[in-house]
């Protein structure tokens, strides 16, 4: 399985080099935006809706007028308290980090008004979660998780006077590989068995037309 995890990564690597390669020779002045996503999910047994989601996107035009952008799509830093009736019973601190890299194929290359395009793009996230015990009862872990997205993102542009967008569109995955190392400092347990790394999961998603995800954004060129 580590083996299918490197190729598959090795592949999707190459396959985004090509892509840049080919695309951005030459290439236009890069443009910059600044986007406000406003996301909304909803699964067969879950429903999440989330504001103010900012994310800064670098966006860069080829000589087909194709966009590539390179996003930001999450930074977040967590400190959480667990109490009991006798106080802090663990301190939990998690950091998490996304960026999303995407190429938008415009299908009427418009400059003004409607702007539809189909996208594809890679979504690659790390989370770093840690549990500090503040007593016997809790071991003290560590847990690492990395995932790779791969999914197809149908959308619109609506280009306004003075540089000024909306972007509407519907990520859709495809693919998913998971990986995860884990840490628990269990004095039970020989030290070699305290640390393991979990098998990567490759998950396909036959199930995408069950689950929604839209994405409204607005934004300024500059």
């Amino acid at each position: 399985m580590a083996r299918n995890t490197f190729w598959f990564l090795l592949l999707t690597l190459a396959l985004v080099v090509n892509v840049w390669a080919q695309e951005t020779e030459k290439a236009t002045s890069p443009g910059r935006s600044l986007k406000v996503n406003v996301n909304y999910q909803k699964g067969f047994n879950t429903e999440n809706f989330t504001f103010g989601n900012l994310a800064p996107v670098l966006m860069l035009a080829n000589k087909r007028q194709n966009i590539h952008e390179i996003e930001i799509n999450n930074l977040s830093i967590r400190r959480m308290e667990e109490y009991s009736f006798t106080g802090v019973q663990a301190v939990r601190n998690n950091f998490e980090l996304a960026f999303r890299y995407q190429y938008d194929w415009r299908i009427l290359k418009r400059d003004q008004g409607i702007d539809p395009y189909l996208g594809f793009s890679l979504l690659s996230g790390f989370n770093r979660r840690k549990i500090e015990p503040h007593t016997s009862s809790i071991y003290e872990s560590l847990r690492l998780d990395f995932s790779n997205t791969l999914s197809l993102v149908p959308g619109i542009r609506y280009n306004l006077p003075r540089s000024f967008f909306l972007d509407f569109n519907i990520p859709i995955d495809f693919l998913t590989l998971l990986t995860q190392h884990q840490w628990v400092r269990n004095p039970n347990l020989p030290v070699r068995q305290q640390r393991y790394w979990l098998p990567a999961d490759l998950r396909p998603y036959p199930e995408i037309f069950q689950r929604l995800h839209i994405r409204l954004g607005a934004g300024v060129r500059f």
